[in-house]
């Protein structure tokens, strides 16, 4: 008897109008303005903006090292020096035979115009005449070479002198005191961190919104701005996407993992709500707003959101939305608050994530 009398009157409150149930108590808050933004969030490695390899342009010995790991070095300065001695030399002996081939078509030339007189004054026959002209031929020839040879004597003694290719930091040193290195050889690079690259790759379903020119935020320290983005997806079609910040601070290093947040729009002193006031499906979130001791369902549209806020569009400054509770209500309900209305804190500032 006790269970018919139960189901009777679970029933027959079931048939009772709205306005007959049972208030729903919930908790309220009053809607204020703020900025947010909608965003994509990211996360990705930090790449110099420019780096370099030290390597020598000739063959010697490490006679000194001027830089280590971690010195900061301006663009051309030193950084090793090999044994110029052999070098020194090829110089001076390439400055001796200049000499010498100049001397050379000195005599060559004078030989050349003595013989051009005799010629003119037919005294002399044409074979002899062709053949000064050719030994004065020869001899300029030489000197150009020799000027050649020496040109290049005086390069290799100048490279002996290896210098920092960019400004920037010097680091992975490989190389020794008294080392013998070859042209090629990788003893060391110069990494400009000044201003860094995040390389980040975005999915296929949000690259379209991305744009050079977008600002970003890195590890909520730094600010930066996407310089570059890939028009050829990967394997996985994921796409790069390269972020330019400023280091000045030298906090973000080479190979370094990074998250951050690309801005796709900003909502300046919009109504912000509570994400707890969302409710419904993903796709169709609605929140219920309050007039006088009643809820009224409201389907919204979500512009962008936080960890905490969300601005949507059919909310306006002023309302009283339901915060916790909406999941038992329906459109009409009678509701009973616990708490509130109390004033949402407006969001100070963007705090970007993916939008809705």
């Amino acid at each position: 008897m006790n269970t018919k009398y139960i189901i009777i009157s679970i029933l027959f409150l079931g048939l009772l109008p709205a306005h007959a149930q049972m208030p729903v108590t919930v908790a309220t808050s009053l809607v204020n303005t703020g900025s947010i933004t909608e965003s994509i969030t990211f996360s990705g490695q930090v790449k110099p903006f420019e780096e370099s390899w030290v390597t020598p342009d000739v063959t010697g010995r490490v006679a000194k090292i001027l830089a280590e790991n971690g010195q900061a070095v301006k663009a051309g300065v030193p950084v090793i020096l090999l044994d110029a001695e052999r070098l020194s030399l090829a110089v001076r002996m390439s400055e001796a035979g200049l000499k010498r081939a100049e001397a050379e078509l000195k005599e060559k030339k004078k030989d050349f115009d003595r013989r051009s007189i005799l010629m003119k004054k037919k005294v002399l026959n044409e074979k002899a005449f062709d053949e000064a002209e050719a030994e004065a031929s020869k001899a300029e020839i030489a000197v150009q070479s020799q000027k050649s040879a020496l040109d290049l004597d005086r390069l290799n003694l100048e490279r002996a002198t290896i210098r920092a290719p960019i400004g920037g930091f010097f680091t992975s040193r490989n190389v020794f005191l008294n080392q013998s290195v070859t042209p090629g050889m990788v003893l060391g690079k110069v990494v400009d961190i000044g201003r860094v690259y995040i390389d980040a790759r975005i999915p296929e379903n949000q690259i379209n919104k991305i744009a050079i020119g977008q600002k970003a935020a890195v590890n909520s320290s730094h600010a930066g701005t996407v310089a570059f983005v890939d028009l050829y997806g990967d394997e996985s079609r994921s796409f790069l996407v390269r972020i330019l910040v400023d280091n000045a601070d030298l906090k973000l290093k080479p190979n370094m993992f990074i998250t951050g947040n690309i801005v796709l729009k900003e909502f300046p002193e919009v109504p912000l709500i509570p994400i707890t006031a969302l409710s419904g499906p993903t796709d169709a979130p609605v929140v219920y707003t309050i007039e006088g001791n009643r809820a009224r369902r409201v389907p919204v549209t979500v512009l962008a959101r936080d960890k905490e806020r969300c601005a949507v569009r059919e909310i306006r400054s002023g309302d009283t939305i339901v915060t916790v509770g909406a999941d038992n209500l329906s459109d009409g309900a009678e509701i009973k608050i616990s708490a509130g209305p109390e004033a949402a804190e407006p969001v100070v500032g963007p705090a970007p994530t993916a939008g809705r």
